[in-house]
């Protein structure tokens, strides 16, 4: 590949979810960006549905991603999705088991639902020639996901 550089990625998002969640997606409050952890609500639509939902990297920190959530569920909003791609499920599943515990350990326990939907995403990377008589690639990959939804109740 050196002589080649990368110019675009997109991602799609393929419908081979096998869910427990009746197949609800969507983007809703984004609690984790792309700097791995930074809180920002930036949909109004989602806010007055009174969700939030974590997207979680593989590089950002569990607290951050734990607070952003639990800050949201003892709040207003009843129902947070915490999403994770690729190499992030694993801590995606972090995230929720520690938010679950904390959720119960609570002075007024509450009760939470949780729902589990996976699925894969397409990823097209784009590779434009350095040299010339070379053809560009696209190089496209199948990316495991996670969406968890959990419900205080």
């Amino acid at each position: 590949m050196e002589n080649y550089r990368k110019v675009a990625s997109s991602t799609s998002a393929a419908a081979t979810a096998a869910a427990a969640s009746g197949g609800r997606a969507g983007t809703h409050n984004n609690g984790g960006g792309n700097n791995g952890g930074s809180s920002s609500s930036s949909s109004s639509a989602a806010q007055a549905h009174g969700e939030c939902e974590v997207i979680v990297h593989a590089g950002g920190k569990i607290k951050t991603y734990v607070d952003v959530a639990l800050r949201h569920l003892q709040g207003q909003e009843r129902r947070v999705v915490v999403r994770g791609k690729s190499k992030a499920i694993n801590k995606a599943v972090t995230v929720a088991e520690i938010i679950k515990r904390r959720m119960a350990s609570l002075p007024v326990p509450a009760m939470v639902i949780q729902a589990n939907q996976l699925y894969a995403e397409q990823e097209t990377d784009v590779w434009e020639p350095i040299v010339e008589n070379l053809d560009t690639l696209y190089v496209t990959r199948n990316l495991p996901c996670i969406s968890i939804e959990l419900i205080a109740a």
